[in-house]
């Protein structure tokens, strides 16, 4: 990127104009690349082929995000489920701890010092291990769910959220949806990243079968009833799609 001042007789003033460049940094072979691009020129293209390439209709991220919640509360219950499993594990092994001390207070003749000690020092450290088991369950990673959901509230309004944003907000968006991103000839393509390239492929398959997103670019609750009918079949089966890495292999999976 070159930042350069220029005069400009029409207008009459110093304006600062930004150009995009190639980085040669092409690892496999050496780009041919000679012209500049102004950010003028390269900034709708973004917002096309970047941007609104990966956000969604909005009634679409509002019913995946319902599907999304109800799992994700079932998720939550499963997780009580088993932290408490493991809190009951640990007051069990704390309870044999107990249970060998007194034994051994109370009769210390049955159980010799070294059977003692090698049982007490076995039965402490599985208190240590449930311990450890309890402390990190709170931290565990957070579920491919929870990282959706992220996913979906990101590209929502994404357009406005970019045309709004200031530079550091646009680099990250950009950052964060592209899988590959080349300039040829002035001419930008984009490859995007999962889930937003299966999403975006469902877009296109919901534009298919209405015609035009416009039916769906508002809230669920505004939805046609005759327009839900056709659409949500589409939604439930964009499992059908393939989400690429393993981490999203079930990213329609809720959402059926």
């Amino acid at each position: 990127m070159d930042v350069k001042k220029k005069f400009i007789k029409r207008d009459n003033e110093t304006k600062t104009l930004v150009y995009f460049r190639c980085s040669k940094q092409m690892a496999n072979r050496p780009c041919a690349q000679k012209h500049c691009t102004r950010k003028e020129k390269l900034d709708p293209q973004v917002l096309e082929k970047v941007i609104g390439a990966a956000e969604l209709p909005q009634a679409f991220i509002d019913w995946a995000l319902e599907k999304l919640k109800l799992t994700q509360e079932d998720r939550k219950k499963q997780r009580e489920r088993d932290l408490k499993r493991l809190q009951e594990q640990h007051e069990l092994a704390e309870r044999k701890v107990n249970d060998l001390i007194d034994l051994r207070l109370e009769n210390p003749a049955l159980l010799p010092e070294d059977s003692f000690k090698r049982k007490l020092e076995s039965l402490e450290q599985d208190v240590k291990r449930c311990e450890v088991r309890v402390n990190e369950f709170g931290s565990e990673n957070r579920t491919w769910r929870e990282e959706f959901i992220d996913k979906l509230l990101f590209v929502q309004k994404a357009q406005y959220k970019f045309v709004k944003g200031d530079p550091k907000t646009r680099i990250g968006m950009i950052a964060e949806l592209k899988y590959s991103l080349e300039l040829n000839d002035r001419e930008l393509t984009c490859r995007l990243c999962e889930p937003f390239y299966t999403l975006s492929q469902g877009k296109e398959r919901m534009r298919a079968e209405l015609g035009s997103l416009e039916p769906i670019n508002c809230g669920l609750d505004k939805v046609k009833a005759d327009v839900l009918e056709r659409i949500v079949p589409v939604w439930s089966r964009l499992g059908e799609l393939n989400p690429g890495p393993t981490h999203y292999k079930c990213v329609a999976l809720p959402l059926s």
